[in-house]
């Protein structure tokens, strides 16, 4: 590295070191700015409350598979076109972590000019602001991509030399644990916020996730409740694909809630039935202080209980949604969570009677599986135990 570049790195590190009045971001490009006045800068942000799950190979740059996305930026003359890149390109950018060449992932900075005219070809947005020259910053923790910071400037400027490239990775290197510190201590007291202002008492089932369900923090009640139902539930059709999962007892529970593998986006309010115990099931969302609430919205999942007998009100039920005497003994067995060869084997019907039963039931009560039959009955039939 040359004198100059030299004495720009020790004054950008410096300055990167001082106490931040301002979110970590968007403080480095305030920074970078002042030594890079001709470049464009933007700081992409990832899924990094993931490093404080109990899943983190997801994240592994080898095995990445999210979209990091633009959340500060400096510099910018068309702040219409980055979020047109979100919108529409940032899936098939090649500079994304998850689409780089295997032999470019484990790098702390690739200039653009180092792909192939064919790949940056691909990249219709490029195209679009001009095909500008360009490095990508990628900070990494133990191969964890945390965000990446994109530098470029007009093609009139030329493109960036390998001197420019050296220091630009020294700045990553140096940046990435600066960045990996922030996030952590921002998680801890986003954390402790969350739980001075959500947490329930401990009769009371509670505990946090990202938004793809993932678990930061349980009480044991919660535990408790969510094997329960997937016990309960583990012979439904509907949930066997999120019960194999291999995730979590309490991201299968979510993943019912949702109704969805996507990753969360909104608030739930479902309720849970089995043939003993009716779960208010509350889903909200809460954000976590001084970050990105795009990327570092969280979620609380509280689950109140209450022991009902299931079977008190089905008569009512079935004369409400004109069932039939058999229809009303086979809701019986399905809330004993007996399967459709035993209730035929009960009933002394064949499984292929019990399955049009069984849809005659859907239809009459206009649901699509067992899960919202059981909601249904607990939610206006059941009797709660005194």
């Amino acid at each position: 590295m040359n004198e100059h570049n030299l004495k720009k790195l020790n004054e950008i590190v410096l300055e990167l070191v001082q106490p931040r009045k301002v979110i970590f971001p968007q403080s480095t490009l305030n920074i970078l700015a002042k030594y890079f006045p001709n470049e464009t800068l933007i700081f992409m942000t990832g899924p990094t409350f993931e490093l404080f799950t109990d899943n983190t190979i997801g994240l592994k740059t080898n095995h990445t598979h999210y979209v990091y996305q633009p959340t500060f930026v400096k510099h910018v003359r068309n702040i219409e076109r980055v979020g047109e890149y979100w919108r529409h390109f940032a899936n098939d950018d090649p500079l994304q972590p998850s689409n780089l060449p295997y032999h470019m992932r484990d790098k702390y900075a690739i200039k653009w000019s180092d792909f192939e005219n064919k790949v940056r070809r691909k990249n219709t947005f490029w195209n679009l602001v001009g095909n500008p020259y360009g490095i990508t910053m990628y900070l990494q923790h133990r191969k964890i991509c945390l965000g990446c910071i994109a530098v470029y400037h007009d093609m009139e400027l030329g493109d960036f030399t390998d001197e420019d490239f050296e220091l630009f990775t020294s700045i990553s290197k140096f940046l990435a644990p600066l960045y990996r510190s922030y996030i952590q201590e921002s998680f801890y007291a986003g954390i402790a916020d969350i739980l001075q202002k959500y947490y329930e008492p401990d009769n009371v089932a509670f505990t946090i996730v990202t938004a793809d369900a993932k678990p930061i923090y349980i009480n044991k009640k919660m535990e408790e409740y969510c094997q329960d139902i997937l016990r309960y539930m583990q012979d439904s059709v509907y949930v066997k694909e999120i019960v194999s999962s291999g995730n979590s007892d309490v991201a299968k529970v979510v993943r019912m809630l949702t109704q969805s593998f996507s990753p969360i986006t909104e608030s739930v309010n479902r309720t849970i039935v089995t043939n003993t115990k009716r779960y208010k099931c509350e889903l909200r969302s809460c954000m976590m202080t001084g970050l990105s609430a795009d990327i570092h919205m969280l979620f609380t999942l509280r689950i109140h209980a209450k022991s009902i007998n299931a079977m008190a009100g089905l008569e009512s039920f079935g004369i409400k949604y004109d069932l039939t005497k058999r229809e009303v003994e086979i809701v019986r067995c399905l809330i004993n969570n007996e399967k459709n060869d035993q209730i035929a084997e009960r009933l002394s019907i064949s499984v292929s009677t019990v399955k049009t039963h069984i849809r005659n039931i859907y239809r009459k009560t206009g649901v699509s599986h067992r899960l919202d039959l059981f909601n249904l009955i607990g939610g206006e039939y059941a009797d709660e135990s005194k």
